[in-house]
């Protein structure tokens, strides 16, 4: 059996596509972006989690809202676009949702925009990574 490296590597259906993805995907995420923003409003000290963090767009609006962003995608060449557009603060990882190497409750916040159609659904339920004490509205997610 290939590691998960391995198979990222083999097939990579970003690869072409992450050179070029903020320039014609990101003008149609606009306005979920907007609306997200209205629900979770970005506090400095959170952490915020992205399950398919693509280019790092989404983490990189919370970063410079003071926020700890950490990044998880399946994509090699997505993960090295964010890894560029974030810098060494962020934490970003070539991995499998349904292997993170974070404990339950540790985010303050997990985001898995335009990413859910892409995953099986036993490793869907992301809400256990986020922190029940921290105040948000986790009832929207």
């Amino acid at each position: 059996m290939l590691s998960l490296k391995a198979r990222c590597l083999n097939k990579d259906p970003y690869k072409k596509l992450s050179k070029f993805y903020d320039t014609f995907i990101e003008p149609s995420v606009a306005v979920l972006r907007k609306i997200m923003f209205k629900m979770y409003i970005p506090k400095e000290g959170m952490r915020v989690f992205e399950v398919g963090c693509g280019t790092g767009t989404n983490l990189k609006l919370y970063q410079q809202a003071g926020c700890e962003v950490y990044g998880i995608d399946l994509s090699p060449s997505m993960v090295k676009a964010a890894s560029k557009k974030l810098g060494e603060q962020a934490d970003i990882k070539l991995g499998d949702a349904s292997q993170m190497p974070y404990s339950d409750g540790y985010f303050d916040l997990v985001i898995a925009m335009l990413t859910l159609h892409e995953m099986p659904n036993s490793i869907r339920p992301l809400v256990k990574l986020i922190n029940p004490q921290y105040p948000s509205k986790q009832d929207h997610l």
